[in-house]
């Protein structure tokens, strides 16, 4: 009511009014204009419904260069329909020219894009226009129900690409790196919500939530007492004053808290990034680096690995100040000494807190203006599409909250 009596009764210019009332991200907008052509496409195929690419033969093997596939022209054609293919020549054999367009639609859509034509490149290829719009829907609608000061987000994380993105003041891109999140199917699904971050902590302990403890902690405590002081594990209080005298029964029940020491070996890594929220969710870096090779990254207990925290904490620090304590300027040098020194557990408080956004978007215009579809590894998409469906009124708050993760530090 109070749009229509403050803004549109007196607008000679509906349209432009209404247009100010959606999200301001220039993702959103080239989201947006990207759904036209895709139900145009989808249109197409209402009309004239494709012949499914047929499946690999069971226990066949990825079809590679100078490989026969028996579908050939319908994978001229689906590559065609969605402007991937480079020739409109239908190819004797699997050809490079023809991996060379696969390679491209892999790109596009979260899959391995070595050009192999695999199982997992034909189940995406026959995925119908129809959902590809669904997406769409879905990433426009989640758009519109961030609040309007994390709109346009300093840190953005979009779970189903394994990627963040960093942005300025001015809104420009300052850099992307890859993710690790949280592992499917296996109870650990990163949430989605919007936060201040508030904290950079060099050399931090990592507290393991008693679920993590119980579930894979305390098996091997019964089996060998010796198990955490030679894995970088100690035992404290709540006031974190260390235990020795500990039982295998007083980490079953929680009695105690079990922490892993500061330092290169740490879960942790030698950083993280807090932006204090209920699910006990973080960013940090971590030993593993080799997680970050892979194309699918869901392989934590919830929270996001960063592929370069180090560059992550400079750029926070340095757009932020200087160590009041230590005066420390933050340079490349000194981030790689508070990493590697000895003051474990420092915390930094920013003085300006920035906004992150940990979101789910299957659908993506990327800074290159290529339409990007990963998987719904959460379901979290069907849940939104089922919620919509009953009506109003709608749930409040449609971000995501994961009912299985533990108080407590995930990892």
């Amino acid at each position: 009511e109070t749009l229509l009596n403050d803004q549109l009764v007196d607008s000679g210019d509906v349209p432009s009014v209404v247009a100010t009332l959606e999200p301001q991200n220039p993702l959103y907008l080239a989201t947006e204009q990207a759904l036209p052509h895709y139900l145009q496409l989808a249109q197409e195929q209402k009309m004239t419904p494709p012949i499914p690419l047929p499946p690999l033969a069971s226990g066949e093997k990825p079809i590679a260069p100078g490989g026969f596939y028996p579908a050939l022209e319908q994978l001229q054609q689906r590559l065609n329909f969605e402007g991937y293919a480079s020739s409109t020549v239908v190819p004797t054999f699997y050809s490079k020219d023809i991996a060379d367009d696969v390679t491209k639609f892999q790109q596009s859509h979260g899959l391995v894009a070595d050009g192999k034509l695999g199982q997992p490149t034909i189940d995406a290829l026959n995925v119908p226009m129809s959902r590809r719009v669904q997406q769409i829907d879905d990433a426009l609608e989640r758009w519109r129900w961030l609040p309007d000061n994390y709109i346009n987000p300093r840190v953005f994380v979009n779970l189903p690409e394994f990627q963040l993105r960093a942005y300025e003041p001015d809104h420009t891109l300052a850099f992307t790196m890859r993710v690790v999140d949280g592992e499917a199917k296996g109870n650990h699904d990163t949430p989605t919500f919007v936060r201040l971050m508030r904290y950079v902590v060099f050399r931090p302990f990592w507290n393991l939530p008693p679920s993590i403890v119980k579930k894979e902690i305390v098996g091997h405590v019964a089996r060998d007492k010796s198990y955490l002081p030679s894995h970088g594990y100690e035992v404290v209080t709540s006031n974190n004053k260390l235990v020795t005298d500990y039982t295998v029964a007083d980490l079953e029940h929680s009695r105690y808290q079990v922490r892993q020491e500061p330092g290169p070996k740490n879960s942790l890594g030698l950083v993280k990034f807090l932006f204090p929220n209920e699910y006990d969710v973080y960013m940090h870096s971590t030993p593993e680096l080799n997680l970050f090779g892979l194309t699918r990254r869901d392989r934590s207990h919830g929270c996001v690995r960063l592929q370069h925290a180090d560059k992550m904490a400079q750029w926070v620090l340095s757009n932020d100040q200087d160590d009041p304590i230590n005066q420390t300027k933050w340079t490349d040098d000194t981030i790689h000494d508070a990493m590697t020194g000895d003051d474990d557990n420092h915390f930094i408080t920013l003085k300006t807190p920035l906004p992150v956004v940990i979101g789910y978007f299957t659908a993506m215009v990327d800074e290159q203006g290529s339409t990007n579809f990963f998987n719904d590894i959460y379901g979290y998409d069907q849940q939104l599409e089922n919620a919509l469906a009953k009506g109003r009124p709608y749930p409040a708050g449609e971000m995501k909250i994961n009912p299985h993760l533990t108080p407590g530090e995930t990892e």
